[in-house]
């Protein structure tokens, strides 16, 4: 039995850490692509933007605003959606958090609110 989040951990151990969190974006944006099936189109769209926001500000290819607005739209595109849909759309978010998680907290209190998932 091959145990995938194993396999990712010892794969992330063995790159450095900027290449790990994009490993890690890129994990889950293949993730959501293979169960897209599962997903009506706004929360698979969303879970697809705010995987390459978060790719895009590691590159330097765009600031922490449009991580921070593409994080709000992926929270408002979920709604009240649960099960499985919901399961697989939370991978973004996941992988989002494990790399950009520090810089996210530091937007979000510059923008003096709280995130949208209460925390």
């Amino acid at each position: 039995m091959i145990v995938v989040p194993r396999m990712l951990t010892n794969c992330l151990r063995e790159v450095d850490e900027r290449h790990g969190k994009l490993l890690s974006l890129g994990f889950a944006e293949h993730a959501i692509q293979v169960c897209r099936s599962a997903l009506s189109d706004e929360p698979a769209s969303a879970s697809l933007a705010y995987l390459s926001a978060a790719r895009a500000f590691l590159t330097g290819e765009a600031g922490m605003s449009a991580l921070a607005d593409a994080r709000e739209a992926y929270f408002e595109s979920r709604g009240d959606e649960g099960g499985l849909p919901s399961e697989i759309t939370w991978i973004a978010e996941i992988a989002v958090s494990a790399s950009c998680r520090r810089d996210m907290e530091v937007e979000q209190s510059r923008r003096g609110g709280k995130r949208r998932d209460g925390s």
